[in-house]
């Protein structure tokens, strides 16, 4: 009976152990599950927040690129406006020289003032093409610079758009 006894406290002793091991697998099972979840979190948070801030900086870069395109918009305007303004008074000058030099009347005095006249048109007109050529000039540089900042900002959406899909798949 004794031996009963001692087998029945042996047991109890293991059935202890187990519980005890048991509570302390459970307990640790617990931590793991609230630290994982906690992580998720964490992720989760840090991708909204990237998420929030590349919408931030595309919404930026899509201002710059409207705020540039109606730049380009007003300076075209205004340099076709010029070149006609320029075309037109080259124009009226040469109906100005066409018709003083049908009127010319063979005296020596207006065929002098008609030289220096047509001379001083001549100049002028040559000044005025050279204006236009230069405004011409400049509206190609700043073409080029609209242009560049156009890539520019493209450049920076398509690196958005990748960005936004590799942290989409990493959010998976």
């Amino acid at each position: 009976m004794e031996e009963y006894l001692q087998y029945m406290k042996t047991l109890r002793s293991q059935m202890t152990d187990v519980e005890d091991h048991a509570a302390k697998v459970s307990v640790e099972e617990q931590m793991q599950v609230t630290t994982i979840s906690t992580l998720e979190k964490i992720s989760i948070m840090y991708y909204c927040l990237k998420h929030l801030n590349l919408s931030q900086s595309l919404e930026l870069i899509l201002q710059e690129r409207d705020s540039l395109s109606t730049k380009f918009v007003s300076k075209r305007s205004n340099y076709v406006k010029t070149a006609e303004e320029a075309r037109t008074k080259l124009e009226e000058q040469k109906g100005w020289f066409i018709s003083h030099m049908s009127n010319e009347t063979g005296q020596q005095g207006q065929k002098k003032e008609t030289r220096n006249d047509l001379m001083e048109l001549s100049a002028s007109a040559r000044a005025k093409l050279d204006q236009a050529n230069q405004i011409k000039s400049n509206l190609l540089q700043e073409n080029s610079k609209i242009k560049l900042s156009i890539e520019h900002v493209k450049h920076k959406i398509n690196e958005f758009k990748v960005i936004t899909l590799w942290n989409s798949l990493l959010a998976l």
